[in-house]
């Protein structure tokens, strides 16, 4: 065998949903808990919505709601460790995604834009 991972799909042992058994004998398709999640966008030059987001939560963040600061931390080596952006959340959208049965998703999209962090606030994160 080659090492390759084989295409997901019908026939495979790989489920993309749980299945739960109603007590009719009815058979659901649970999505699996990442598919809740938040999506953090920085906005464009314009104010409007990237393609994609910056980051990705996998959970919904419901506690962020516009107005919110946040002090996002590089965490990737070679992209600036530990440098700090302050953002405000500008727009949240909430998208639920229905599939059949009694289970869906959650995507909280958050669109924030950068803003001069406060210095008593930015002193204390970096723990100085």
């Amino acid at each position: 065998m080659s090492g390759r991972k084989r295409p997901s799909g019908v026939g495979s042992n790989s489920r993309r949903f749980a299945e739960v058994t109603t007590p009719e004998g009815e058979t659901l398709k649970v999505p699996v808990a990442k598919d809740a999640g938040t999506f953090l966008f920085l906005a464009t030059e314009s104010g409007g919505w990237p393609r994609q987001p910056i980051t990705t939560l996998l959970s919904d963040a419901s506690w962020i709601g516009e107005g919110t600061t946040l002090h996002l931390e590089e965490m990737r080596p070679g992209h600036g460790m530990g440098d700090t952006l302050t953002v405000q959340v500008i727009e949240v959208r909430v998208i639920v995604s229905v599939h059949d049965g009694k289970f869906g998703q959650i995507k909280r999209m958050v669109l924030v834009d950068e803003v001069e962090p406060n210095e008593a606030i930015d002193q204390r994160i970096r723990g100085r």
